[in-house]
């Protein structure tokens, strides 16, 4: 009886110090997630706001990006970041985009954040309005500053 009182008990604290994640994520909520997850919300919020400056302000100088694909044709760096969101953004009116965050890992002084990504655009194609939606995962680098974190690929 002793036994099976004291696993009984060890059951119970178990399931009792489970630890929490941040609302809507499966992230374990702690002080270093919870800013990661906030900076990725910001940034989602320049997006869909289409502030360039603001994007551009969140890119590292050692910002580069090769366009998802394996070839050098659509890459760009930081230098060049400001001219890519304006093209990117001329012909849409309005974005809404919602992120889940699935993984945050932390490897020295580089943040790997791999989120689901629902974004709809209304964009003007041939002087008509047109709504277009795109789902996929993404995978953004940051790098921690004294204030916060940079964007390093994946913008």
């Amino acid at each position: 009886m002793k036994y099976f009182t004291v696993l009984l008990l060890s059951l119970l604290l178990f399931s009792c110090s489970s630890k929490t994640t941040i609302k809507g994520t499966t992230i374990e909520n702690n002080k270093q997630n919870k800013e990661v997850v906030d900076f990725i919300l910001y940034y989602n919020s320049l997006l869909e706001k289409k502030d360039v400056s603001g994007l551009f302000n969140l890119a590292s100088k050692d910002f580069y990006d090769n366009g998802g694909t394996t070839t050098t044709e659509d890459d760009f760096s930081y230098n060049q970041l400001k001219d890519v969101l304006e093209k990117r953004f001329k012909n849409i009116k309005e974005i809404k985009q919602t992120v889940f965050i699935k993984n945050i890992i932390f490897d020295d002084n580089k943040i790997f954040v791999t989120y689901d990504y629902d974004g709809r655009f209304l964009m003007s194609v041939d002087n008509k309005d047109e709504w277009r939606t795109k789902k996929d995962i993404n995978q953004i680098e940051l790098i921690k500053t004294d204030k916060s974190y940079k964007i390093v690929k994946g913008m």
